[in-house]
This record gives C-alpha cells, sequence and structure tokens, in this order.
C-alpha cells in the first residue's frame, strides 16, 4: 500500500507560516523582558509574558465553544494574521503597565491559531497526522530560534519598538501569502457542482424539473401529463417515478 503524500500544498503554506510565527514569538519573547528592564520594571517580565499566556487561555475557550464552518487552514491563516496585527500595538508602549494589556489583546488570537493548526493537521494529512506534527514543531523551532537571535540585535540597534514592528511584519506578510495562496488553490464553482448535496432537488432526492434539461425527453405540455408515485411508497429507490402518457 502506498502512503499518502506528506508534503501535501496545503501543509508546505503551513510550514512556511509556522516558521513565520515562530520569527514573531521569539521576537517578542526577548523584547518583552528587555522592555520592562529598560523601563526599570524588571520584577514584571514574567507578569508581561503571562498576560500574553492568560490572552491566549481566554481565546482558547472562547473559540472551542464555537463551531466554526470555514476548513481549519483558512481559520489558522486568520488567526496568524490577526495576531500579527495584534502584535503592532505594544510598539507604542512606555511602561510595564501599558504593555500588559496589549498582550493579552495579542494572546487573544494566539489560542485559536495554535487549535486550527491542529485540526488542519487532521485535515491535510490524516494517515500521516504525527508525522506532520514532527515537521510543523520543527518549523516553528527554527522560527523562534531565528527570533530570539534577531530580537537582542534589532533593540541594540533600532530600540524597544523594532523587535514588535518586525514580528508584526514578517507574520502578516507570511498570512497574507498564505490565505492568497490558499484562496487560489480552491477550484471555482462549474455548473456540474450544482449537483453536489444540497442542490434542490425534486421526488425521492433527483433533481427538480428546472434543473434537470436535457436529462430526459419532455414532450409538448399540450400532449402529456404526469402520473407520480404516491409520496406513501418506500424510498428505497432513489428514482423519481415519472411516466408520460399521451393525451387522446
Amino acid at each position: 500500500m502506498v502512503a499518502a503524500p506528506l508534503l501535501t500544498r496545503g501543509l508546505k503554506v503551513l510550514l512556511a507560516v509556522e516558521i513565520a510565527l515562530g520569527i514573531a514569538l521569539g521576537l517578542a519573547d526577548v523584547a518583552i523582558p528587555a522592555a520592562a528592564t529598560r523601563w526599570g520594571e524588571t520584577s514584571y517580565s514574567g507578569l508581561l509574558l503571562g498576560a500574553f499566556a492568560l490572552g491566549s487561555v481566554a481565546g482558547s475557550i472562547w473559540f472551542g465553544r464555537r463551531d466554526w464552518k470555514s476548513a481549519p487552514q483558512q481559520r489558522y491563516l486568520v488567526a496568524t494574521l490577526l495576531l500579527a496585527l495584534a502584535l503592532a500595538p505594544p510598539i507604542a508602549a512606555t511602561s510595564a503597565a501599558t504593555l500588559a494589556p496589549l498582550l493579552v489583546i495579542s494572546g487573544l488570537a494566539y489560542g485559536p491559531a495554535t487549535i486550527s493548526l491542529f485540526e488542519a493537521l487532521d485535515t491535510l494529512t490524516p494517515s500521516r497526522a504525527t508525522e506532520a506534527l514532527t515537521w510543523v514543531t520543527t518549523a516553528g523551532a527554527i522560527g523562534t530560534a531565528a527570533g530570539n537571535a534577531a530580537s537582542g540585535w534589532a533593540i541594540e540597534r533600532f530600540g524597544l519598538w523594532a523587535p514588535f514592528a518586525a514580528a508584526s511584519l514578517t507574520l502578516a506578510v507570511a498570512a497574507s501569502l498564505g490565505l492568497w495562496n490558499n484562496q487560489r488553490g480552491q477550484p471555482a464553482r462549474s455548473p456540474t457542482d450544482l449537483n453536489r448535496p444540497g442542490r434542490r432537488t425534486g421526488t425521492y432526492g433527483l433533481e427538480s424539473p428546472e434543473h434537470a434539461r436535457g436529462s430526459v425527453s419532455v414532450l409538448p405540455r399540450t400532449r402529456r401529463r404526469s402520473v407520480h408515485a404516491s409520496r406513501n411508497l418506500p424510498r428505497a429507490p432513489a428514482v423519481s417515478l415519472v411516466i408520460g402518457v399521451a393525451a387522446p
């Protein structure tokens, strides 16, 4: 039995965005305690990181209590884009008191992104989800390491605002490209899709006459009459019993 392919187009998109997410988180992980130290509030470093975690927990609870209709991959990309936008306001923070609520808001999007990521792996690689998870976690770790390394340099070179700006921009670009690629990869709806479930149907599940043009020959209206089977007949046959009888 041939194993299903692992690196599908959808998984490649997730890996690329996960690297960008790791970079963003790595930049913020170093920038947050560095900012607290610069403001003379080193003791609040842990509380600031906890504020992000608190937002993540709250976002996860809210997200998990709802029944979402969109695909998990789409939800993941949207959540990462929202996270990217939420990482921009901390640029203007001037103290731990102003940074903490902004980090709570940022964390609200991180929880749903993580949940959607795990769901997407089950959808994209159902038979190799565990292997796909190792790829995703490795991609995130690579991004985090790169973000950690770049954050200190950016602070010394440009200031406290630089890591948050870089995190927001990097993740926004990756998520936007992922959404664009995901949208482009969806097949266009064709006329034959009308035969899919959900199409308006007639007796016993067959299509209504107005959708069946060309599928059956129809006598002139003045020279036929239709005799439909009673609704009390069993529903086993998936056919509509229509008998055309010529009028005298």
